[in-house]
């Protein structure tokens, strides 16, 4: 008795409209529209209330974000002419996070409330490059071949507005690591890998 369960589900949808050159450094390299691309995101909330002045909660989501246009778009429209380009990727998929929390909250006094909470993210399908060793002119091609991890813990202090006056203390220790800190972070050190294009990993 008192338990909610509030459950949810999001849809998205992009479509980058636009084509782009299986073969970038080759002038008669045939040119393909990119995919539109859909996501389904389940996401759940329980609540329980523990006595009348404190609750417990645990929460799961996934979310999910369209790359930064930059990533699709630069470097697309012409041959290149130079080794070592970097070259965007209309065709990438939306970065995707699995996120956790769990949390605990009680009312001290009518005035005060502390707060605890502890979560974890999996970041998948992280944009980052990919070496592509052409023939005549090898490029980096952005790709959705990175991963990150955040967890940590946050705690709160509130003080309810009384007399013109509130307040809110909040601390948070967090760890947060990944294969690649942005687009570029991994450009000169990359590595030869598979098809960018077909690679659904």
């Amino acid at each position: 008795k008192g338990i909610n369960f509030t459950p949810g589900i999001r849809i998205d949808g992009f479509d980058p409209k636009t084509a782009y050159a299986l073969e970038p450094a080759s002038i008669q390299s045939s040119r393909v529209d990119a995919t539109f691309k859909t996501q389904i995101s389940p996401r759940l909330f329980i609540s329980y209330p523990i006595s009348e002045t404190s609750f417990f909660t645990i929460a799961y989501g996934i979310y999910t974000q369209v790359p930064i246009f930059s990533s699709l778009y630069d470097n697309i429209s012409s041959v290149i002419r130079r080794g070592n380009t970097i070259i965007s990727n209309p065709d990438l998929r939306p970065e995707r996070t699995n996120q956790y929390n769990v949390s605990y909250s009680t009312q001290l006094s009518d005035d005060f409330a502390f707060d605890i909470a502890a979560y974890y993210k999996d970041i998948y399908s992280l944009t980052g490059l990919v070496y592509v060793p052409d023939n005549r002119y090898p490029y980096s091609l952005v790709s959705n071949g990175e991963y990150g991890n955040v967890r940590g813990t946050e705690v709160s202090l509130r003080r309810r507005l009384n007399n013109n006056f509130e307040f809110t203390l909040n601390y948070t220790l967090q760890y947060a690591q990944g294969t690649s800190s942005s687009v570029g972070s991994n450009y000169g050190i990359i590595t030869a890998g598979g098809d960018p294009f077909t690679d659904k990993k």
